[in-house]
């Protein structure tokens, strides 16, 4: 018999998307599921979408718990939807997204085979405003089946782990463990998911990450990730930073290490406009004086220099601690320019990718030639470089393309397509941060 997976779905004024996920709901190929769906004072009809599925619920054999409550914001939801689980798993998805038929029974059925794992991840997809239109999920991307991720402090610190809640499902037996619920921040009415990545961060299990697209995240206006009519992109380390205040003071006195470590989150979630290494637009300068500040007291990083910093921009600097605090071995090759008369092309000059790491590409032995970009108009360009249209046609065996894009699906959309060119060498976005983090700073 499938053990019970409890499904907790905070609810707030999602009127136009919710049945759309409620239908994945019922389409899940896995039976027992306990659904605790909790309204947090939605005034648009939401509730009454709730009340319309409910019957449609128990017909498919769901439990399903309905819990009213005032707006108290979508962390005090997903609470108060756990401390309500009785089933053996837990999964915490949003009310505006999709989830693939077998997002239950792929994620549940791996914990059902493998007693030691605590919790799987998933990958996930993201639709467009019009999500009625949208095309089936995406299929895997990646050569690896699955994975064995490092989540740590470390890797949270350094944005190399899966951050979205809604992405995993989790032995119940292990958020206990964790004292999630026991120490879920509350009063910031923002985000879910710092009160369950910090625990988690701290326990000592790694999830299993498996590389199939179960999950489509909506990119729908006033989304639950957008704060007072601001975008998540510009708040969204606002829950984070006072997350980690909160961890300091219950978890008590930790290690001098794992305090470093989380008052580097604190300073990298310092400015509410700083949502990622790669996805900011604040100065770089400052922020890279201020993280030098910190890695120097620890005498592993001591050897940084400011003048190596300044030349490479943050990016390269912040991949550098991050592989180092990781354990990370970065087998990337020896990116050069194959040919004196090949060039070297940098793909997605107005990326936010790009932003984050000309700077060093610019200042490195494998500046480009060129740069190329759909959104090219004539005479652009980036320290004299000039800013292209993309000419796919005119690759030759001796040009190298760099891929200035963080999104996978984007990328592998491009990269299949220059793969039909006589283009000779491609490099992913990752392996040319990796190369300059190995250019400036390994020793």
């Amino acid at each position: 018999m499938q053990s019970k997976v409890s499904m907790v779905v905070p609810c707030y004024n999602k009127v136009g998307y919710i049945g759309g996920m409620f239908d994945s709901v019922l389409a899940q190929e896995w039976d027992n599921i306990e659904l605790i769906l909790v309204n947090d004072g939605s005034t648009d009809g939401t509730r009454e979408v709730i009340a319309e599925y409910e019957p449609k619920f128990r017909a498919r054999g769901y439990e399903v718990v309905i819990v009213d409550q005032q707006n108290q914001g979508v962390a005090a939801a997903v609470r108060n939807g756990l401390i309500r689980v009785t089933g053996e798993y837990v999964c915490m998805p949003d009310c505006d997204d999709r989830l693939h038929p077998e997002y239950v029974s792929a994620m549940a059925g791996w914990l059902e085979e493998h007693p030691g794992d605590e919790w799987v991840v998933c990958d996930v997809d993201r639709m467009p405003f019009d999500m009625e239109s949208h095309p089936a999920l995406k299929t895997n991307i990646s050569d690896k089946a699955y994975e064995r991720l490092n989540y740590s402090l470390e890797g949270l610190a350094t944005s190399r782990i899966i951050k979205s809640v809604c992405a995993g499902v989790y032995r119940t037996a292990y958020i206990t463990k964790c004292r999630i619920v026991e120490n879920y921040v509350t009063d910031m009415r923002i985000s879910q998911e710092p009160s369950v990545n910090f625990p988690l961060a701290l326990g000592a299990a790694n999830p299993i990450w498996l590389h199939r697209n179960l999950y489509s995240y909506s990119k729908v206006k006033n989304s639950i990730s957008d704060i007072h009519g601001k975008p998540a992109r510009v708040s969204y380390g606002i829950p984070y930073r006072e997350t980690i205040r909160v961890v300091l003071e219950r978890y008590g006195a930790l290690n001098g290490y794992t305090n470093w470590l989380l008052l580097l989150l604190l300073l990298l979630y310092q400015d509410e406009n700083y949502q990622s290494s790669y996805e900011r637009q604040i100065d770089e300068g400052n922020l890279a004086v201020l993280l030098l500040e910190h890695i120097k007291t620890r005498g592993d990083f001591a050897f940084i220099a400011d003048e190596t910093v300044r030349l490479s921009g943050f990016a390269p600097l912040f991949r550098f601690v991050s592989n180092a605090l990781t354990n990370y071995d970065c087998l990337v090759q020896d990116i050069t320019r194959q040919n004196p008369t090949g060039r070297i092309i940098a793909y997605a000059a107005y990326s936010k990718a790009a932003s984050g790491i000309c700077k060093g590409l610019l200042n490195s032995n494998i500046r480009p030639d060129v740069f190329w970009d759909i959104a090219a108009k004539e005479n652009d360009d980036i320290d004299s470089v000039p800013i292209q249209y993309p000419d796919f046609d005119s690759l030759t065996q001796d040009d190298t393309v760099l891929l200035l894009l963080r999104d996978a699906h984007i990328a592998t959309e491009v990269a299949d397509k220059l793969a039909s060119t006589n283009a000779g060498h491609i490099y992913r976005f990752f392996d040319v941060l990796d190369y300059l983090a190995k250019f400036y700073f390994e020793r």
